[in-house]
């Protein structure tokens, strides 16, 4: 399927370092279908000059503005206004210290992804190693969360006190989708107008890939909460994670750099290629 633009284009991966784009990423598996239709695809630092899309995809959290090239020719700039995806800028399910809740709690990461890459940046001593490698079973004497996911408390009282005095951090309500015996995850994959929703089942309170157990392709539209909320927060491209709780659907993550380990072939990834049309 050839975009649906007669001119061929220079679209260049906005990254810090050239090195930084993987195959594994949603936007390298798009940009082989770009590329098939006769399109220039470049990536790394850029000045936009001879750049007719550019395409912000700094795989971090929070993107410097002074990165973001000057762009006084009005050229084709996504995610240029959705700079900082920590998670308190966006929760809804934050709570406070003393918030009047009886649930469940969840600890995470202020930072995308687990903090993983803020982490694998940080130099590190031979005490904050140690620290994390004892974290994963013993997260709450280290005062460190334990790698690659996050913990379920039973009750707000159970907080660590040394929680809630770290930024990085934030204590959200821990408020479950489930089905029968599973934890349900919901996706909504999108570029420009094209999208699809998707539901990841698991035995684990945490979803993630390697613990799910099943999933299903969604055949409906997103929800108007998700709509509304990617309007907000001016993004053209990207992730949302959900729950649906009481017929509505709650934000849970925010990605701006998906990856995606399926074949680019399938339909669904070369119908998300065809949404940069929607800003030409």
């Amino acid at each position: 399927m050839a975009l649906q633009t007669e001119k061929q284009l220079s679209i260049h991966l906005l990254e810090p370092l050239e090195s930084d784009l993987l195959d594994i990423h949603l936007v390298s598996q798009l940009a082989l279908h770009w590329k098939k239709s006769g399109h220039r695809i470049t990536s790394g630092p850029t000045n936009l000059v001879d750049t007719d899309v550019c395409i912000c995809h700094w795989d971090r959290t929070v993107v410097p503005k002074d990165f973001l090239p000057e762009n006084p020719d009005g050229k084709i700039c996504l995610n240029f206004d959705i700079l900082d995806i920590s998670k308190r800028n966006y929760s809804a399910l934050e709570l406070k210290e003393n918030s009047n809740w009886n649930g469940e709690v969840i600890i995470k990461s202020n930072f995308n992804c687990f903090g993983v890459l803020e982490w694998n940046m940080k130099k590190k001593s031979l005490l904050e190693r140690i620290r994390k490698s004892l974290s994963v079973k013993y997260w709450k004497y280290v005062r460190m969360l334990p790698p690659k996911t996050y913990p379920v408390l039973e009750n707000i009282e159970q907080v660590p006190n040394w929680v809630w005095s770290d930024p990085d951090l934030l204590v959200e309500k821990f408020m479950p989708e489930r089905e029968g015996e599973f934890y349900c995850l919901r996706s909504w994959l999108f570029f420009g107008n094209r999208g699809y929703l998707f539901r990841l089942f698991s035995h684990d309170k945490v979803i993630k890939v390697k613990n799910t157990v099943h999933y299903e392709f969604l055949d409906s539209e997103p929800p108007p909460e998700l709509v509304d909320f990617r309007r907000k927060h001016q993004i053209d491209f990207g992730k949302l994670d959900y729950v649906v709780i009481d017929g509505k659907a709650i934000v849970v993550d925010l990605n701006k750099t998906p990856t995606m380990g399926s074949d680019p072939n399938k339909p669904r990834v070369i119908g998300l290629s065809q949404g940069l049309y929607d800003f030409i």
